[in-house]
């Protein structure tokens, strides 16, 4: 498996916004930042992400969420290829005041059914 080039922690700011405007975001930041390598080809430089996210019978991880509550954490399994050589990826998203920490690791699709 090679090696995750993922970003392990960054600043999100999210903004809503309509599809047309989004489209104009997509245009404008792609002069500056280098093709994601699982949408070079694809229509409209998408590709599809597949997560499933987990919690505790009482659902606190949903519940800090609802709360605002400002050191949070959520825990979720993704892929984001249907090719059964892609990796399925077990991951702990944190949220420490306004910086978000992401730490993940890989697995081959056949030690998880993700279904």
């Amino acid at each position: 498996m090679r090696a995750d080039r993922m970003q392990q922690s960054r600043f999100e700011l999210k903004y809503l916004i309509n599809e047309t405007m989004a489209e104009r975001v997509r245009d404008f930041v792609r002069c500056y930042l280098s093709m994601d390598e699982f949408s070079v080809g694809k229509p409209n430089y998408s590709y599809p992400v597949h997560s499933l996210y987990l919690d505790s019978d009482n659902l606190e991880i949903y519940w800090r969420t609802i709360n605002g509550d400002k050191n949070r954490y959520k825990l979720r399994l993704r892929y984001y290829s249907d090719n059964p050589k892609s990796p399925v990826f077990f991951e702990i998203k944190r949220r420490m005041n306004n910086c978000n920490l992401k730490q993940r690791g890989g697995v081959r699709r056949d030690a998880v059914d993700p279904s």
